[in-house]
C-alpha cells in the first residue's frame, strides 16, 4: 500500500474512532434562556435487599426523548434505603432540565416540576 493511501487509512479510523455518534441526547450548544426551562423530576426506586431482585436504573434522556422532550441537564439525587430485605436496593430522584412548553409531556410520564433553581 502507497504511504498516502496507508495515512488516509489511517485517519480516517481515527476519525471515526474519536467521534461518539449523534444520538440526539447530548447537550445542545445553545442553551435557551433560563426563563424557558424547567427543571423536573421524577423518583425511581426498585431491587431488593438481601440477595432479591436486582435494578439498572432508567436512563432519564432515553426516557423524556421517547416522548419527544429535549433534555438540556440532567442530575441525580441519591435517596437513602433501609437495609431490611423488603427495601429497595436503589432509590433516586432524577432530574431533567427541559424547556417549559413540553412539561406536559413529561407529566404524562410521571415526571412533575421541580422547584429547583435554573443555573445556565
Amino acid at each position: 500500500m502507497k504511504l498516502t493511501t496507508r495515512v488516509l487509512w489511517a485517519s480516517l479510523m481515527l476519525t471515526i474512532i474519536s467521534c461518539e455518534p449523534f444520538t440526539g441526547s447530548g447537550t445542545d450548544p445553545e442553551m435557551p434562556p433560563a426563563d424557558q426551562l424547567v427543571w423536573v423530576a421524577q423518583v425511581f426506586s426498585g431491587g431488593l435487599q438481601c440477595g432479591g431482585a436486582s435494578y439498572t436504573p432508567p436512563d432519564t434522556r432515553k426516557i423524556l426523548h421517547s416522548t419527544s422532550v429535549f433534555v438540556y441537564k440532567t442530575d441525580v439525587e441519591y435517596l437513602p434505603v433501609c437495609e431490611a430485605c423488603s427495601c429497595p436496593v436503589y432509590a433516586a430522584r432524577h432530574f431533567a432540565l427541559i424547556l417549559r412548553r413540553d412539561v406536559r409531556k413529561a407529566k404524562k410520564i410521571g415526571f412533575e416540576p421541580t422547584t429547583r433553581e435554573v443555573d445556565v
